[in-house]
C-alpha cells in the first residue's frame, strides 16, 4: 500500500476515535443531550465499528492509547463549544462533507482488503450525512435508518475479520 493510502487511512482511524469520543461527550455536556441520547449512543457505536474496521488494517492503529487520549481531549473541547442538538446537526453537516470528499481522494491501496476498508469508509461517511440531514428535519430517532445498513456492513466485515 502507498504511504500516502496508509497515512490518509491512520487519519481517518484517529477521525472515528475522536467521532466515538465526541459522542460521548455531547452527551455529557448537550443541553438537550437525554432527547437525543439514543442517537447519539448509534454514532458512537458506528464510530467503534468503523475505527475497528480500520484499525484491522496492518500500520493503521498506531499508538491507540495516545490516539485516544488525544480524541477524547479535543472532543471534550468541540463539545464544550456546541450550545445544542442543532449547532451540533448544522457544524457536523460541513465537516462530514469535507471528510467525504477526502476519503474519496484517497488513492486506491492495492491490496484487496484495504481496498474493501476504503470502500466502507466512504459509505460510511455518506450514510453519517444522510442520517444528520435526516435528523436536521426532525426525522423521529426511530425512523432514522440512514446508519442501518452501513451499520450491518460494517459488523458483518468484521465478523469476518
Amino acid at each position: 500500500m502507498s504511504s500516502i493510502a496508509l497515512e490518509a487511512l491512520r487519519e481517518a482511524w484517529a477521525g472515528e476515535l475522536f467521532g466515538e469520543a465526541l459522542m460521548y461527550a455531547l452527551l455529557r455536556r448537550l443541553p438537550d443531550a437525554a432527547v437525543h441520547a439514543g442517537e447519539l449512543r448509534q454514532i458512537a457505536a458506528l464510530e467503534r465499528s468503523m475505527a475497528k474496521v480500520l484499525a484491522s488494517v496492518p500500520g493503521i492503529a498506531v499508538d491507540q492509547v495516545a490516539a485516544r487520549a488525544a480524541a477524547a481531549e479535543r472532543a471534550d473541547a468541540v463539545a464544550g463549544s456546541l450550545r445544542d442538538w442543532g449547532d451540533f446537526l448544522s457544524t457536523s453537516a460541513l465537516g462530514l462533507d469535507a471528510a467525504l470528499a477526502r476519503f474519496g481522494a484517497i488513492p486506491e491501496p492495492g491490496d484487496r482488503r484495504a481496498g474493501e476498508v476504503k470502500s466502507l469508509l466512504v459509505r460510511h461517511e455518506a450514510a453519517l450525512i444522510a442520517f444528520i440531514a435526516l435528523a436536521a428535519t426532525d426525522c423521529p430517532a426511530d425512523r432514522n435508518t440512514a446508519l442501518h445498513a452501513i451499520g450491518r456492513d460494517l459488523e458483518r466485515f468484521l465478523a469476518g475479520a
